[in-house]
């Protein structure tokens, strides 16, 4: 996968959880709570995802 491949790359609800060590409840909480965390993108019609650079640009203005 080459850079500009990886820059549209998206992590399922499973991976961010896994990437934030939030629960998905919690994860679903600050979805409502906190405007600037990522939006979600439909991946099918039942899964969704976040993107990869807005989930990165999410963590580092919360470090």
């Amino acid at each position: 996968m080459n850079n500009d491949d990886d820059k549209y790359r998206l992590f399922s609800i499973w991976e961010v959880c896994r990437i934030t060590t939030l629960s998905r409840t919690s994860l679903w909480r600050l979805r409502k709570t906190d405007s600037s965390f990522p939006r979600l993108v439909s991946l099918t019609a039942r899964r969704k995802g976040i993107r990869r650079t807005e989930l990165e640009a999410w963590l580092r203005a919360r470090s």
